[in-house]
């Protein structure tokens, strides 16, 4: 990388650190912002992708099959994740559908490539609960694990101090009290076979397309270490 991209990068970094600190939907974006731009510039050229956005720390919690699921299962694969809740009444149904599209559109990388989204409603969204949403929206969760756990403050610790995403409190909307928002990501967001967070993407096509091609990447850096 030459001293201008370097320092680039640095400046990048240093301000959204202190951003970050102040709003996280901030930091949230600017993630997005700086990994569509370091896969820009690296994967054409390179053999290998940026380095992680956030080292994250092992974590566990607990799928739609009341398993557990966590860092250690990710070996061996890399990860498309959403963040969401079953009784969201604003954008949960379109990213749940936007995950179910680019699970369909990589598909050619077989297991290689796996899927989460994590329940910000986590007392709420017990297993059977996430099974319930899967069959409504007649999801395939072959290789799709929906994750929740029986305490908000660990989901609340691994999406906002692990992953650095936003998960925010209930709260009722003023126009319909009856209805629940919670505060959460709408962007997509890649790990590696570690579990590292390596990128975050929008939900448009120019995004979309940007995380097949950030996929496609890392699954050709794993399977170069396993050959």
């Amino acid at each position: 990388m030459n001293t201008s991209l370097s320092n680039a990068s640095n400046s990048k970094t240093s301000y959204t650190s202190q951003l970050s600190l102040k709003n996280p939907y901030i930091f949230a974006l600017l993630l997005g912002v700086f990994a569509l731009t370091l896969f820009r510039v690296f994967v054409p050229k390179t053999l290998h992708s940026p380095p992680p956005l956030v080292e994250v720390e092992p974590w566990e919690l607990t799928n739609q099959h009341a398993q557990p699921f966590g860092t250690a299962q990710m070996k061996g694969r890399v990860w498309v994740a959403d963040f969401f809740f079953t009784r969201c009444p604003t954008i949960c149904a379109e990213l749940t559908r936007t995950m179910s599209k680019v699970k369909k559109n990589l598909t050619r990388h077989g297991n290689k490539v796996g899927y989460l989204s994590f329940s910000v409603d986590p007392e709420f969204d017990t297993p059977p609960r996430l099974k319930s949403y899967i069959e409504k929206h007649q999801l395939d969760d072959s290789s799709w694990s929906f994750l929740t756990s029986d305490s908000r403050e660990t989901m609340k610790r691994v999406v906002t101090e692990q992953i650095k995403m936003v998960m925010g409190m209930p709260e009722a909307l003023p126009k319909d009290p009856s209805l629940l928002d919670i505060s959460h990501s709408a962007k997509l967001v890649l790990f590696d076979e570690k579990g590292d967070l390596r990128a975050v993407f929008g939900t448009d096509n120019e995004s979309l397309v940007a995380l097949g091609h950030a996929t496609q990447q890392l699954v050709r850096e794993l399977n170069h270490k396993t050959k």
